[in-house]
């Protein structure tokens, strides 16, 4: 696994939460992920991740040319994306989300590994609380819809 030096430098932040991205069913690792919820410009990666998810396999798609702005007021034109699948684990819940065909705006100089925009955590609902015990089985996750989520049963705690 690797080593997230930059993540040190947030005294702020409280808790960033582990998510597995996978492509093509192939599990890309595990990366320290913000939920924020002032991401009004979509979802974003570190490109240096990016780097290691392409020689695992995974690819890099021109997308619509998109200007974004941190809380900073600094703005910058992103235009390369990478479209993954994420399983994501909430503190407190023992369920895990799988989110599909998730596109991450790729960004040279983020402070984390992975952000989650306010669209994708609105979409899927990922800060309410559940209890749904009518989980589907990881087995029967493919069927999704792309754009689908599914609640699974997590060992992790």
């Amino acid at each position: 696994m690797h080593k997230t030096a930059y993540v040190t430098n947030t005294p702020d932040i409280k808790i960033l939460i582990p998510m597995s991205l996978l492509y093509r069913v192939t599990d890309l690792g595990q990366w320290q992920t913000l939920l924020d919820t002032g991401a009004q410009g979509g979802n974003f990666i570190l490109a240096s991740v990016v780097n290691q998810l392409v020689s695992l396999g995974a690819v890099i798609i021109p997308t619509r040319a998109r200007r974004v702005c941190s809380c900073f007021g600094e703005c910058k034109t992103l235009d390369k994306a990478i479209v993954v699948d994420c399983n994501l684990k909430l503190p407190g819940n023992h369920k895990s989300f799988l989110l599909k065909d998730v596109e991450f705006l790729i960004n040279e100089d983020l402070p984390y590994e992975v952000i989650v925009g306010l669209d994708t955590i609105n979409k899927h609902q990922l800060l309410v609380y559940r209890r749904d015990d009518a989980t589907p089985h990881p087995g029967q996750m493919e069927s999704n819809s792309p754009g689908t989520i599914s609640l699974i049963e997590s060992d992790y705690e």
